[in-house]
Parts: C-alpha cells; sequence; structure tokens
C-alpha cells in the first residue's frame, strides 16, 4: 500500500490493512485539522470497525463529497464528531 505523504505522517497512530489507511476518531480529527491547515482537499469518509487483523466496514456511516469541496474539512470533522464513542476507525480520502 502507498500511502500520502500527509497518511505517511500519521502511521504511527494509524493501521494499514490491504490497501486501506484507517486512523481513531481522536487521530482523525487531527487529520482533518492537519488537512485544513495544509489546504489539502479531502474527498470523503469511510467507517470501519477493527477486529484484531480483520476489519469490516460500515457503509451506512459513509460521506461521498467527491466533487464538493465547499468545507469538506468542516463537514468531516462534524461528521466524525457525531459518531465518537460508536468505536469506529476511519478512512479519510484526501488529494
Amino acid at each position: 500500500m502507498e500511502l500520502t505523504d500527509i497518511e505517511k505522517q500519521f502511521s504511527d497512530v494509524g493501521l494499514a490493512r490491504g490497501c486501506v489507511f484507517l486512523l481513531p476518531e481522536t487521530e482523525a480529527l487531527r487529520f482533518v485539522s492537519t488537512c485544513q491547515e495544509r489546504a489539502i482537499p479531502l474527498l470523503g469518509v469511510s467507517c470501519f470497525r477493527v477486529f484484531g487483523e480483520q476489519i469490516q466496514p460500515d457503509q451506512s456511516h459513509d460521506l461521498d463529497l467527491l466533487g464538493d469541496d465547499t468545507d469538506s474539512h468542516g463537514i468531516i470533522r462534524r461528521f466524525i464528531e457525531e459518531r465518537i464513542g460508536l468505536g469506529f476507525w476511519y478512512e479519510i480520502g484526501n488529494a
């Protein structure tokens, strides 16, 4: 799996499973803030559950912003904040 430059900076707190890079909620929020500071566009977010070495997507908690870059950082931040405590790990699409 090839991580983006910003993902590489979070590799010590994230999980790489196959072609998916996941962050826990607090680190996902920090990732969004870092992307906003560096003007890195965000494309969406997917939620996963982690069971040891296995992951399970929960598509009922996905958000696709492809083609809509208006306040993508704020939208994704609120999306994650609304799910704090639900045990999700987040894959955040970035350009």
